[in-house]
C-alpha cells in the first residue's frame, strides 16, 4: 500500500525539521528539511480545499537556497493535485540527500515518486498534520 508518514521536530518556536518517509508498491525513501511552522500550517490549510485547485494545488517545498527564490536542492517535496474527475487525486512526493559541495554531485540520493489518494485520506491526512505541527506524533497519509 502506498503511502507517506510525516513527522515534525521543532527546532523553535518557528522552525523545525520535517522527516517524510514515502514508500509506494516499487519504491520507498525518506528525505529531511527545515519549514517555518506558519509555511506547514498554511500547507495544511490548503489541503482543506474541496475541490483542490488544479491550477495552484497545496505543495510545499523545503532544502537549500535563498529565501525568496527557487531552491537551489529540494529536499523534500510535497504536492497533491486533482487527478480524475471521479475525485482522486495524485500525490507526488520528492526526496533527496543533501550535497554541500560541487563534488559530492555524483553521491546524491534522489526519489520522486507519485500515488493516488481520495478526499477521505486527504482530510485525515489534514487533521493529523495538525496534530504533529502541534507537537504530537505522525502524519499519516493513505494511498489507494
Amino acid at each position: 500500500m502506498s503511502h507517506i508518514r510525516l513527522k515534525y521536530r521543532p527546532e523553535d518556536e518557528w522552525h523545525g525539521e520535517v522527516e517524510v518517509v514515502a514508500q509506494t508498491s516499487s519504491f520507498s525513501g525518506s528525505g529531511s528539511a527545515y519549514f517555518s511552522l506558519e509555511a506547514m500550517r498554511e500547507f495544511s490549510e490548503r489541503l482543506k480545499g474541496y475541490p483542490l485547485a488544479e491550477e495552484d494545488p497545496p505543495k510545499i517545498e523545503g532544502g537549500i537556497g535563498s529565501p525568496g527564490e527557487a531552491l537551489n536542492q529540494i529536499h523534500v517535496g510535497l504536492t497533491i493535485q486533482p487527478y480524475s474527475s471521479s475525485g482522486k487525486l495524485l500525490v507526488v512526493v520528492e526526496l533527496a540527500s543533501e550535497v554541500w559541495s560541487t563534488s559530492n554531485t555524483e553521491l546524491l540520493q534522489q526519489l520522486t515518486t507519485r500515488f493516488l489518494t481520495e478526499y477521505w485520506a486527504i482530510n485525515e491526512f489534514q487533521k493529523s498534520l495538525d496534530s504533529v505541527l502541534g507537537g504530537e506524533g505522525e502524519a499519516f497519509l493513505q494511498g489507494l
